[in-house]
């Protein structure tokens, strides 16, 4: 096991796993920390984007931080995809989340409330506009999957 240094401390990720990739998220670190956020306290009290900064960093998808309203515009090394899969980017103007489960519209994020698993679909989350997916580009690159086909405009 080894430590990724976050800017809120450090994150316990095996180190014998892959990175996170879209073509392969079942055996990723980034599915534990989908799976079991309260695993991982060094992320509570954060806000949204700096939460999912950390939870990619941990990962070993570096980007440079920026706010939730950034993302929302676009920044790289993410491209924007019409149908997330579960490590995705869900992003508002003025929130963002990783999506657990796009079958069940469900994303994990650092809320009010604490980090939890909320439904972009809610009645909530419509509310407050629709979202744009953003994929790692750099992780689908490398395991060889084309964005081409998804990439939203």
């Amino acid at each position: 096991m080894i430590l990724v240094f976050a800017s809120a401390g450090a994150l316990p990720v095996d180190a014998t796993e892959p990175p996170f990739n879209v073509a392969s998220p079942n055996t990723s670190a980034m599915q534990k920390i989908l799976s079991e956020p309260r695993h991982y306290p060094q992320l509570a009290g954060m806000d949204c984007s700096h939460f999912v900064h950390a939870v990619y960093e941990a990962v070993g998808l570096d980007y440079p931080y920026v706010t939730s309203r950034i993302l929302y515009r676009g920044i790289q090394p993410f491209e924007r995809v019409n149908r997330p899969d579960s490590g995705d980017l869900v992003v508002w103007r003025g929130h963002v989340g990783i999506v657990v489960d796009p079958l069940r519209h469900s994303f994990l994020s650092s809320l009010r409330s604490g980090v939890k698993i909320a439904s972009y679909s809610s009645k909530y989350w419509t509310r407050a506009g629709h979202p744009r997916f953003l994929r790692y580009a750099q992780a689908a690159d490398i395991c060889g999957r084309s964005l081409s086909s998804q990439a939203g405009g």
